[in-house]
């Protein structure tokens, strides 16, 4: 959003307003948001999906074409019922870890799944589909075969607002984690594998940044392995300001994307240490011991090394800036994404 400005486009962001997604949109991108209000601002039904696409398609202005960032595949129909015949470009910010297909649509099922639809849209105008990794758009090749699928990945978000205060860390090697409270982004294998030897022998604190319906559960396990007075839960902070107070930013994810806050960790120059899943393996490509054992009864020795061993933590903390100054920094995604417009452009006027 800002970049575009900078260019001297206009860009509008439409959603559902009153929903936890407008107000991070406002916040992130310094914009305000139009749309209808929601129905239904804690979960999404189809009667939310259908006038947000009904007021995108009747407010979309000669010459627009749409960008539909969808946290899942199962938002697609808003995007192909809002974009009528005008361009449209998909960007899957999630996959299941499941067939895709399988999730069905929250506003064209039963009437048309996933894949009819999008085949019927392309026919109409043209249609790109994006995925923020390698994993992701290989998935979406194989199930949407004849959509065009492109590979654009997300860039770290910019530190924006004043800092917050600092994060309460402890003594020891300060470790930091930010995510969803919740099973997908597995603080509890974290969780365990730091409350046994041998990397509970070690000196460290660990703030988790979060909120999710886990907390309570992730602090009684965290007293039940007697990490009660090393592990701080933080709630929601603006992390982009604070991983450069920690030594390792960690993630025990079970399933990703491509996380955005890996890339920020990774710019701002701290060590990572993540599970060994697609998207991870993906993102710290070339640092194989930024990579937790896909077997995590091995991650307290690995754990227990890299808080031992300062020099280890300092080379991961410099070959992964590096690698998200070169493939993961906002000029490249808007290289990408802007060259992607042109050609969406150039194909709705032939």
């Amino acid at each position: 959003m800002r970049r575009a400005r900078e260019r001297g486009d206009s860009p509008r962001v439409i959603a559902l307003r009153g929903t936890p997604a407008e107000r991070g949109l406002s916040e992130m991108l310094g914009a305000s948001v139009a749309g209808p209000v929601a129905k239904h601002p804690a979960r999404f039904r189809r009667s939310d999906g259908l006038r947000l696409a009904a007021h995108v398609a009747r407010h979309r202005r000669p010459g627009e074409l749409i960008h539909a960032h969808l946290p899942w595949p199962d938002r697609l129909g808003v995007a192909l019922l809002a974009r009528v015949r005008a361009p449209l470009l998909v960007t899957f910010q999630l996959l299941p870890s499941h067939d895709i297909l399988g999730l069905g649509d929250a506003v064209l099922a039963p009437l048309l799944d996933l894949r009819r639809a999008a085949g019927l849209s392309s026919k109409l105008a043209p249609l790109i589909f994006t995925a923020v990794s390698e994993e992701d758009a290989r998935r979406l090749r194989e199930t949407f075969t004849g959509i065009r699928v492109e590979r654009v990945y997300n860039c770290p978000s910019a530190a924006t607002g004043p800092a917050p205060p600092p994060l309460p860390f402890g003594s020891g090697i300060r470790l930091f984690a930010v995510g969803q409270l919740s099973h997908r982004k597995g603080f509890d294998r974290l969780l365990r594998a730091l409350g046994s030897e041998p990397a509970r022998s070690h000196s460290f604190s660990f703030c988790i940044a979060g909120e999710g319906d886990e907390r309570q559960a992730l602090a009684g396990l965290a007293a039940e392995l007697g990490l009660q007075d090393r592990v701080r839960f933080v709630g929601r902070v603006p992390a982009p300001h604070l991983y450069a107070q920690a030594d390792l930013f960690l993630s025990g994810s079970r399933a990703e994307g491509l996380p955005l806050v890996l890339l920020e960790a990774m710019a701002a120059g701290i060590a990572v240490a993540v599970s060994d899943i697609p998207a991870h393996r993906e993102g710290v490509a070339g640092i194989p011991e930024a990579l937790l054992d896909a077997d995590d009864r091995n991650w307290p020795a690995q754990l227990a090394r890299l808080l031992a061993e300062s020099g280890l933590r300092q080379a991961i903390a410099d070959r992964a800036k590096q690698r998200a100054e070169l493939h993961f920094s906002a000029r490249a995604q808007d290289q990408a994404f802007c060259g992607l417009y042109r050609e969406l452009a150039d194909a709705s006027r032939r």
